[in-house]
């Protein structure tokens, strides 16, 4: 008989049962998931679409002012940090105004944030969850979406988890002046690069006097002195500089500020696209949804009470952030969005990887932790499917640089030309840019398009070109009704008219081409199911206006009578 202490026989190890938690532990994982993550973000950075409406405010203002324009108020709402519309402009002056060189920098600064995030992973999470973490943070549909978008959001994730990596090594004395050197330069630049940097920097401020009070040593005192007053000088600075594009901001972005119990429920379905597990991230359903993001918030509250036993100081510095947003956001201050909450998503994913680790342990029962790997594959399928569906969306081009090529090759002299107030943006971008292609180069020297470059202003919508012809007509903004859009098509002549929108959403955008639909017949169409920044194309053979068809009909009314 066979000993029951005899080593298994060859080939036996391959029958050992699949181990999940091994696997999210192995370094293969951590490798795999920062390839995908690159990955990930040099396929929406080819992609070469088309600018979207916010894109092409920030690529105008950098076209058409100096460097030194940069640094004031800009035109159309927009703000952004003053180096990074510096970085902009020094590119674009380099290398032209394409898509691929304004999209340049926010991409390098997505992927220099995947192995910052590697390195403070490391530094607060226990070794094998590490890999597990990085696959999240991979996962996050928008910090993949927003990787090579002409806003500095890729900036703010960058800075921040920078400002958290140097905070936690200098409150746990590694690297020694050079680090306190680093996280002091960190808190005067990221500001200028990234305004949400601002919350990372007042959270380690904040964390640095508490750790120097408890800890009653006189050079933590003085270091946190030192570090947090020229933090604030520098905040100061430049908070009196752009004091009039932050109060102008202010006052316009009050409906997505926390003011009222909807926008704290919109904050947390913020929060929740953030992860990528809101139904408005993927299409698995409200209740798949629902079921990933208990399962996200389960994993992270108690992810934050591990991180608070094991080193209180370290889980404030992630978690004062978004503490400080909130607090500006209901003072009116900071506006409550997905993509502007995107640079709290380092710290989601490191707070459920710690509560993995915590419910984890080599102690727990299996049926235990067969439930935390449930809870752990709902909210990876759930970003699955939102990163999948976010890198899906950006494939086609759904932009306007395919209509306007389009309209260089096929328009006819005697055609007419309608924008809608939003469509002028992304239009004035590729008729200035030098980068649309031949067929607009040459319509441009055709002088096909009777308009001109109009001065801007800080309004969201004022006019940036100026139309010379009635062939080609600009609509104005009054208000986000569809009434004055509808009175403008109600005004089109007879006969070949293109029409392009920007800004419905669908339904709006049906209703406008079913009015269209009912004076002629459509015989173009590109792009008609988009969504709000999506930009649609038609041609329409119009049969005459409904004013004029109204007239008439009044006429035969009155003789009738």
């Amino acid at each position: 008989m066979a000993s029951a202490s005899a080593p298994p026989a060859e080939g036996a190890r391959s029958s050992r049962p699949f181990n999940a938690a091994r696997v999210l532990a192995s370094p293969v994982t951590l490798v795999t998931a920062c390839a995908l993550a690159g990955l990930l973000r040099l396929a929406v950075y080819a992609a070469d679409r088309s600018l979207v409406i916010d894109e092409a405010f920030v690529a105008l203002n950098v076209a058409r002012r100096s460097p030194t324009g940069l640094t004031g108020e800009l035109d159309w709402n927009s703000a952004a940090p003053v180096v990074f519309l510096e970085i902009e402009k020094a590119l674009t002056a380099l290398f032209g105004n394409s898509e691929h060189v304004l999209r340049a920098a926010p991409f390098v600064a997505s992927l220099v944030a995947i192995p910052l995030f590697v390195m403070l992973a490391r530094r607060i999470l226990e070794p094998r969850v590490v890999p597990l973490a990085a696959l999240l943070f991979a996962g996050t549909a928008l910090a993949t979406q927003y990787a090579a978008i002409v806003k500095p959001y890729a900036f703010d994730i960058m800075f921040v988890i920078g400002l958290s990596l140097a905070t936690v090594a200098v409150l746990r004395g590694v690297g020694g002046r050079w680090v306190v050197l680093l996280l002091a330069t960190l808190g005067i630049v990221s500001p200028l690069f990234s305004y949400a940097s601002a919350f990372a920097v007042a959270a380690s401020a904040t964390v640095l006097v508490l750790d120097a009070v408890v800890q009653d040593s006189r050079a933590r005192r003085m270091r946190a002195f030192a570090v947090v007053c020229g933090w604030l000088l520098v905040l100061a600075i430049m908070f009196l500089v752009h004091r009039s594009t932050l109060s102008h901001l202010r006052h316009s972005l009050t409906r997505e500020n926390i003011n009222s119990l909807t926008s704290i429920r919109n904050a947390g379905g913020a929060v929740r696209q953030v992860l990528g597990v809101s139904p408005y991230s993927n299409d698995l359903g409200v209740a798949f949804a629902f079921a990933a993001a208990a399962a996200a918030a389960i994993l992270f509250l108690v992810g934050v009470v591990r991180l608070a036993r094991i080193a209180w100081d370290t889980a404030l510095v992630l978690l004062l952030p978004a503490v400080f947003l909130l607090i500006a956001s209901a003072l009116g201050w900071y506006p409550v969005l997905p993509r502007t909450m995107l640079f709290l998503a380092p710290m989601l994913v490191i707070f459920i990887a710690a509560g993995c680790s915590a419910l984890l342990e080599s102690d727990r029962a299996i049926l235990v932790r067969g439930s935390v790997l449930a809870l752990l594959g709902l909210v990876l399928v759930a970003e699955a499917a939102s990163t999948a569906r976010a890198v899906q969306g950006v494939r086609p081009d759904d932009g306007i640089e395919p209509i306007i090529n389009t309209l260089a090759q096929r328009e006819r002299r005697g055609d007419t030309v309608y924008l809608s107030f939003a469509a002028q943006y992304p239009f004035a971008h590729y008729l200035e840019c030098d980068c649309a292609g031949a067929n607009v180069a040459r319509a441009k020297r055709e002088r096909l398009w009777p308009v001109e470059a109009a001065p801007g202003g800080v309004e969201q919508w004022a006019p940036a070109l100026r139309s010379h012809s009635n062939r080609f007509r600009i609509g104005t903004f009054r208000d986000y009704g569809l009434e004055h859009t509808l009175r403008d098509l109600a005004q089109l002549p007879r006969g070949r008219v293109w029409v392009i929108l920007a800004g419905p959403n669908a339904e709006e955008r049906r209703t406008l081409v079913e009015r269209l639909d009912s004076r002629g017949t459509r015989i173009w169409t590109y792009n008609n199911s988009g969504g709000v920044l999506t930009v649609s194309g038609y041609l329409y053979l119009l049969r005459g206006t409904a004013a004029a068809r109204d007239a008439s009909s009044r006429v035969r009314l009155a003789g009738q009578e």
